[in-house]
């Protein structure tokens, strides 16, 4: 029997000059020693405390290694415990460490003869080193060998391999190495062996919950580091993640993985550093896989409406191609021998389903993936068969023809992934296409970001990576929700990720690269892809991000600019004013405000009327905001808003509007951050966003509609009374030119009046008015209004003349010809020609449909003011009749002697004004105070518009009741009329009751 032996070997050597003290050096080294077999147990305690000493040299801590017997010529050897064979090598100590290591010769210059290890150059200087790094590194315990294994460049670099018996002691290899760098150079230690790892054994299932640890016997300062190498050579460092937990301890760390995928299998490697020795222990993790399937047919649609007993689909499962073997199954047995085969990286399972087409039902089909821990994934799909009486969408493009309450699905490009999908709708048919496809390299970008939120990777290692990326991605195309969405996902995560590590962002680099992949996707061109969700989400992380970063200078780009602010400061067309000692960071976002919701607390529908400001404010409690080039409508609220994040929607809480005086002034208040520390919380406010929202309807004054459309309807009833009285008594109140002429006018103002005021009641619901009526019902109320207002020119010039021209009267022909011109044709002419001049009457040109009434687009902007500027000279010069008629009644005439009563002057002059304003249009003045008096400005706003609707709205009853009635000689007229007819009235009923008697008395009589 030969029994091997492990000893160490303990010896004293005197340096040279430069060393005036010895150290202990060790070397291991192996003996055979041949004894009989009933020796064996006597030898064993014999070698157990046996120390030999040489001079120098002592032998001592002898362990058996392995026992080996010689039985029929053959020897049979069995490693002892703590031994154990590894890759073919004889027992060798289970606790061996093994020392991989590289140190820079600065003293070296390379060549090539050191690549080759054959030349003698790389022989000597190998040598050279095994000796001097041998001499250092064999103070350590157990220390077993030291090869070179190649140099490289860089002055020259040594590439060392080492290997200790056991892990006693080998903590001290780093003050070893801290001295070699002293006289080398930059040295890295590897080394495996010292740190004992644990982790399942065999295969882990999918989806579940993992311990791996790793400790050391040493004493170890420092936590360990964990990292997981792919099975592709990408080796990334696990942190902590919402999918990963690590635990540190003295000399020991745990991971706790909840969830495991396809993400998590690899190499685990636990790795504890010390100075330039990191200690490392690995261990592969194999997790079974379950796939995501995906399956589908061909055709999508099987069409049995021709007549013929069957139809043959093929159903197709796909998965993406890994190293996962499955089992798979399908439920169906109906089917031909299954097709594997690879396509564009995924591997597809395919079988031929018949369908019978007399059977009128549709069909499933389900496959089933198992892998070998019995784990399954089943995938179920309905083919929906079109039979004759089915209803259907019909092919459009690419898109098949669909069954009716079925989503029909198409592959994206060829550098998206995703899918491309349309719902054939029962009643509506074809729905719009949703495209959820995501470009290939923002779908990796967001994959990436994914696995650092689950607890790979480091962020700030990550971050500027992903962003970098981000940037270039998002310069391309990327015009769909999907692409947008994805785009918002990685916001999020990085976001999430930089909160709970409580990370910031750093560098000038990373916080461009974020601000420009933030900017790239809120384009204008990519406005048709946002909804409300993916905007409030963008607002939300972005803003979280950018809050993590310091803010020394300006950063802008075309969409986003974010700079420092103290006192006053802009930001794109926005100038933000902080009260005094008040600071923050602002950033404006040029069009989100399009497609945040543009709604408020009472439902208003409003436009977005100015960027997005996001605002974190220091010492301050409020800032103000000037909003140039606002653009705001007249008569439309402008609402200062900031974001309510909880609600996803706009709130007015704690911001004031400068009002219509100052209409891009607004004033807000911060909200307090309860988040921060208490001795802060006095000068620390949370970021918020404001903006400025414009209402798209203008502020309604109460009643004035309802108001409005009663008037009409009081005037046009009250003027065609009128009329029915001018006819009436016409003859017998005519007498005169000057009667003749005003009775003319008030009939003709009375007739353009009622067809004016008709008109408009006939567009009351303008919405259900008929495009072309709403034309020429605008032409009309155009015409007739103007007719009116020439009219009433026409009545105040006579009366003008009369009262200047005392002795010169006008002849019939004269005023009448020259009346019904003015009258008449002057307001045709306008009319004509503002039709011509505004697109020959055009929607939107000419006149607005939504009110069928001449469009207002500002001061003197618009075929409104073909209205208003003549009504507004016509009334000026009625009113200067009118004031000359009053001083008429305050100057008499010689021929009337003595100056008259005071009282009898004011009661000529209320008389004038009230009989002479409605008929010549003096009501209409308050009008230009409607035009000029913003609805916004309260309370007068109301004034004004109540007073011009209830003196122009029942204008009608005011003619009546002054021009008509108002005259004495009409009030006698209709007085007589009436009188005639009651006399005639009773005069009838005497007759018919003389009739009855006689007719009575006849009957007696008979």
């Amino acid at each position: 029997m030969e029994l091997f032996l492990s000893m160490s070997l303990n010896f004293f050597l005197l340096f040279n000059a430069y060393i005036t003290s010895a150290e202990n050096y060790y070397q291991t080294l192996n003996a055979v020693i041949s004894i009989e077999d009933k020796a064996n147990d006597n030898l064993t305690d014999l070698l157990r405390n046996f120390i030999a000493s040489s001079g120098k040299e002592v032998i001592s801590q002898i362990s058996r290694t392995k026992d080996c017997h010689l039985k029929n010529g053959e020897i049979n050897c069995v490693c002892e415990a703590l031994f154990s064979k590894k890759d073919g090598v004889e027992c060798n100590p289970v606790n061996r460490v093994s020392v991989n290591g590289t140190i820079v010769h600065g003293k070296k210059t390379y060549s090539d003869d050191l690549t080759n290890p054959n030349t003698d150059a790389f022989k000597e200087l190998s040598n050279n080193i095994i000796q001097e790094f041998s001499k250092e590194y064999s103070k350590l315990k157990w220390f077993n060998s030291l090869t070179i294994t190649k140099f490289s460049k860089g002055s020259v670099k040594i590439h060392f391999r080492m290997t200790f018996d056991t892990d006693e002691g080998i903590e001290g290899i780093d003050n070893i190495t801290a001295e070699l760098q002293k006289e080398y150079g930059k040295a890295e230690l590897v080394t495996e062996g010292f740190v004992r790892i644990t982790a399942p054994t065999g295969r882990v299932e999918y989806n579940t919950n993992v311990n791996l640890s790793c400790e050391t016997n040493a004493n170890l300062t420092g936590d360990a580091a964990w990292y997981l190498r792919r099975e592709n050579g990408e080796e990334t460092e696990i942190y902590g993640g919402t999918e990963v937990e690590l635990k540190n301890q003295l000399s020991k760390s745990t991971i706790h993985l909840s969830n495991t995928s396809s993400v998590w299998r690899g190499s685990y490697i636990c790795e504890f550093k010390q100075g330039t020795v990191k200690h490392q222990a690995s261990v592969f993790l194999d997790v079974a896989l379950l796939p995501k399937i995906n399956i589908f047919t061909d055709p999508q649609f099987p069409d049995c409406k021709k007549p013929r007993p069957t139809d043959k689909v093929t159903v197709t499962c796909a998965i993406e191609n890994t190293t996962e073997i499955y089992n798979v199954n399908w439920e169906d047995k109906d089917f031909t021998s299954p097709n594997k085969k690879f396509e564009h990286g995924n591997l597809l399972y395919s079988i031929v389903k018949t369908v019978v087409c007399t059977s009128k039902e549709d069909i499933k089909v389900s496959c089933n993936f198992t892998n070998n821990l019995n784990q399954f994934k089943p995938e179920y799909l309905t083919i929906p068969v079109i039979y004759s009486d089915t209803k259907v969408c019909p092919k459009d493009g690419d898109w098949p023809e669909a069954k009716a309450g079925y989503v029909a699905k198409l592959p994206c490009g060829s550098k998206q992934k995703g899918e491309r999908t349309r719902e054939c709708q029962k009643e509506q048919g074809w729905d719009k296409e949703i495209p959820e496809c995501v470009n290939l390299d923002l779908g990796d970008i967001s994959e990436r970001a994914l696995d650092l939120q689950r607890g790979l990777g480091k962020f700030t290692d990550i971050a500027p990576k992903v962003f970098e990326d981000m940037k270039k991605s998002t310069q391309g195309n990327i015009n769909s929700r999907a692409n947008l969405n994805t785009s918002v996902l990685i916001f999020k995560t990085m976001y999430s990720v930089s909160l709970s590590k409580n990370e910031s962002i750093e560098g000038e680099s990373l916080l461009t690269d974020i601000l420009t992949s933030a900017s790239n996707i809120i384009n204008d061109s990519l406005k048709g892809s946002w909804d409300v969700k993916i905007a409030a989400d963008y607002l939300i992380y972005v803003n979280g991000l950018l809050g993590k970063a310091e803010v020394n200078d300006e950063e802008k780009t075309p969409n986003i600019n974010h700079k420092p602010c103290n006192g006053d400061c802009q930001v794109f067309n926005v100038t933000m004013t902080f009260p005094k000692n008040g600071s923050g960071v602002a950033t404006g976002y040029k069009t989100l405000g399009e497609y945040l919701p543009l709604k408020i607390e009472d439902d208003t529908d409003l436009d977005s009327r100015g960027i997005v400001l996001q605002i974190n404010a220091v010492n301050t409690n409020s800032v103000q905001f000037k909003f140039s080039h606002v653009n705001r409508t007249k008569n439309h609220k402008l609402h200062c808003v900031v974001w309510n994040p909880s609600d996803t929607r706009w709130s007015e809480d704690g911001c004031t509007w400068g009002g219509a005086s100052n209409p891009e002034h607004c004033e807000c208040e911060l909200p307090l951050d309860n988040n921060v520390r208490s001795s802060e919380s006095s000068n620390r406010y949370k970021g918020a966003a404001f903006t400025v929202l414009m209402a798209k309807n203008p502020v309604i004054i109460p009643y004035i509609e309802k108001l409005t459309w009663v008037g009409l309807f009081v005037s046009v009833v009250s003027l065609f009374v009128c009329l029915m009285i001018e006819f009436a008594v016409w003859n017998a109140v005519v007498k005169s030119s000057i009667a003749h002429f005003r009775h003319t006018a008030v009939v003709n103002i009375s007739l353009c009046l009622l067809l004016a005021d008709s008109s408009f009641l006939a567009t009351a619901f303008p919405e259900s008015t008929p495009s072309q009526w709403c034309r020429w019902l605008v032409v009309m109320k155009h015409y007739c209004f103007l007719a009116m207002f020439f009219w009433m020119l026409c009545l105040s010039l006579v009366l003008l003349h009369s009262l200047i021209f005392i002795f010169h009267r006008l002849r019939k022909k004269v005023y009448l010809g020259a009346s019904f011109t003015v009258g008449y044709v002057c307001p045709l002419i306008i009319v004509v020609l503002t039709v011509i001049a505004y697109d020959n009457g055009k929607e939107d040109s000419y006149y607005l449909p939504t009110t069928c009434w001449l469009k207002y687009e500002g001061a003197f902007q618009g075929s409104f003011f073909a209205f208003v500027m003549p009504v507004g000279i016509i009334v000026a010069i009625n009113v200067l009749s009118m004031l000359l008629v009053i001083a008429k009644l305050l100057t008499p005439s010689i021929s009337e002697g003595s100056t008259p009563d005071d009282k009898e002057v004011i009661r000529g002059i209320l008389k004038a004004v009230i009989f002479l304003t409605p008929i010549f249009g003096v009501t209409w003045a308050f009008g230009f105070a409607v035009l000029a008096i913003d609805h916004t400005v309260m309370p007068m706003s109301k004034i004004v518009n109540y007073a011009f609707t209830v003196c122009n709205a029942f204008q009608g009853l005011f003619i009546l009741l002054t021009a008509c009635l108002g005259e004495k000689k009409v009030r006698d007229q209709l007085s007589e009329i009436m009188r005639c007819n009651s006399k005639v009235y009773k005069t009838s009923r005497g007759e018919l009751s003389t009739s009855k008697t006689s007719n009575q008395s006849s009957i007696k009589k008979k």
